[in-house]
């Protein structure tokens, strides 16, 4: 779930990640926020969206590491917050 904030405070969008303990061990909560973190840094880069002042905020509930199916849950998601 990601849930987005405009603040013209910030210049840049900004993330926040929460990843919940029923997800896994520590070690399994760290790689779902790394790949979140990476998914998240290519697709502002990628769609140009470096000056949209948005805080955003991501609540992972189940585990995955499949990086492509995360990537395009993501892209959507992170696509609608920063255009809207």
């Amino acid at each position: 779930m990601l849930i987005a904030l405009k603040d013209d405070k910030v210049k840049t969008p900004q993330l926040g990640i929460v990843v919940n303990k029923k997800i896994g061990n520590a070690v399994a909560r760290h790689k779902m926020t790394r790949l979140i973190r990476n998914i998240f840094m290519e697709e502002v880069k990628k769609e140009s969206l470096e000056e949209s002042p948005t805080l955003l905020q991501y609540i992972a509930f189940e585990f995955c590491d499949e990086y492509s199916l995360l990537r395009e849950e993501l892209k959507e998601q992170i696509k609608k917050a920063l255009t809207e």
